[in-house]
């Protein structure tokens, strides 16, 4: 309830006007209204809640590999992971997770935007399933002044292809490397890359196939020094599986 003083100012509530006085002017503001938000706004929040809790999850567990991202990758991981899990083709908002979600919606992220994979490599890898159940990794021949981009440095600097198969089971909380492989990028006499990964999923758990770039330099003197850094650290996640009875997909209905 407002009052009014001596000089005939009203001060405090009345209605949805909240008064008061500045400076000797009285000054009338409308309050907002209490508006409650519906069931489905509050279920719509809880998700972006899971979606952002989970990104952060993923997030850390490829810095703990990694190391260096740039700032954007936990928003924009979160939306990319709020809209698999909303593509979820047969359960309800509130009733889902990532496990029920479109994992394509994950390949082509990048760990760190300042140097994307796809411009610093200028071929692309390929990563499919056979039908035996085998990951197949491929990356055809390149040419090195036009296909490949080195970071900034005074020395020699070589580089490896780095791929890695990471699990993941949000239900059960927890994360394994189930392989990692690499080998150097030769200027010389280059070869394309073909690796086969055979590897033994458990039921219900989410498979990411990360593809990086391991910059270096070696010497005699210091032996191997990583080059990679928060400006130059190539990571794209080039595969995504969901393992359910025996056979791998992209979701988990």
């Amino acid at each position: 309830m407002a009052i009014i003083d001596p000089m005939g100012n009203k001060h405090g509530k009345e209605g949805n006007t909240l008064f008061r006085v500045l400076r000797g002017v009285q000054i009338s503001q409308a309050v907002p209204l209490n508006i409650k938000p519906s069931a489905e706004s509050k279920k719509s929040s809880i998700e972006f809640g899971l979606a952002s809790t989970t990104a952060a999850s993923i997030r850390n567990t490829l810095l703990s590999i990694y190391q260096w991202d740039e700032g954007t990758t936990g928003a924009r991981l979160t939306g990319l992971v709020r809209t698999a899990i909303s593509a979820s083709p047969g359960k309800k908002v509130n009733e889902r997770d990532l496990h029920d979600g479109d994992l394509s919606y994950l390949i082509g992220f990048q760990l760190n935007n300042r140097s994307p994979l796809d411009k610093i490599l200028r071929v692309r890898p390929q990563c499919s399933g056979s039908e035996n159940g085998e990951l197949i990794f491929t990356l055809p021949a390149l040419r090195f002044k036009q296909d490949l981009v080195y970071p900034k440095s005074p020395i020699a600097v070589k580089c490896d292809v780095d791929v890695t198969l990471l699990l993941l089971n949000f239900r059960e909380e927890y994360y394994q490397i189930q392989e990692r492989r690499g080998t150097e990028l030769m200027p010389k006499g280059l070869q394309s890359v073909y690796w086969t990964f055979d590897p033994a999923i458990p039921q219900d758990t989410i498979l990411l196939v990360l593809m990086s770039l391991q910059f270096y330099a070696e010497d005699s003197v210091n032996g191997r020094r990583s080059m990679n850094s928060q400006a130059m650290n190539p990571v794209e996640i080039i595969g995504a599986y969901y393992f359910k009875d025996g056979r791998a997909s992209s979701s988990g209905e």
